[in-house]
């Protein structure tokens, strides 16, 4: 049986993402594969499998107690309008995704739980590669041609940024 102090974990900053749905995560790597991307180096450069493909809604600021873990939420779809290049140096290939009521219901539940982002807006995205050299040319790629659909929300502790 759970105790009282259970149900309390302690503040940290929250990472909170919406996840696809296995199918639609192993059909944008496969793509994201063919196309020429990059697809096993992670964000700090480390060697992965395969990319953890999700639309961040928070990347907070501020330190909250909201639970982690992930939560199955009811499945919807996103539709990609285009690519671009985020990051301080314009060197992440992304999907823009269509904003939706869905996608700003998920963002508004947790802006109103207190998360805050330094982010004047929200630039609704899929990462495609974290390693990116300007090839393929995002400007003469195709849209992936299959539904994306959403089906988890996932809620994590952001780690501590340690000083030596």
């Amino acid at each position: 049986m759970k105790r009282f102090g259970d149900y309390f974990q302690p503040k940290s900053r929250k990472f909170v993402a919406l996840e696809l749905e296995e199918g639609s995560r192993a059909k944008l790597q496969s793509w994201a594969n063919f196309m020429g991307f990059d697809t096993v180096t992670s964000y700090s450069g480390d060697p992965i499998t395969e990319m953890d493909y999700h639309i961040t809604v928070f990347y907070s600021e501020n330190t909250s107690s909201i639970p982690t873990g992930i939560f199955h939420i009811p499945m919807f779809e996103v539709r990609p309008l285009a690519f671009d290049l985020l990051g301080e140096e314009k060197n992440i290939p992304v999907l823009i995704i269509e904003d939706s009521l869905t996608l700003k219901s998920y963002y508004d539940q947790y802006k109103a739980k207190g998360l805050q982002t330094k982010w004047s807006d929200w630039k609704v995205h899929i990462s495609i590669s974290y390693k990116y050299d300007g090839n393929p040319n995002i400007e003469e790629l195709p849209l992936p041609p299959f539904p994306i659909k959403i089906d988890k929300i996932k809620v994590d502790d952001i780690p501590e940024e340690k000083n030596d």
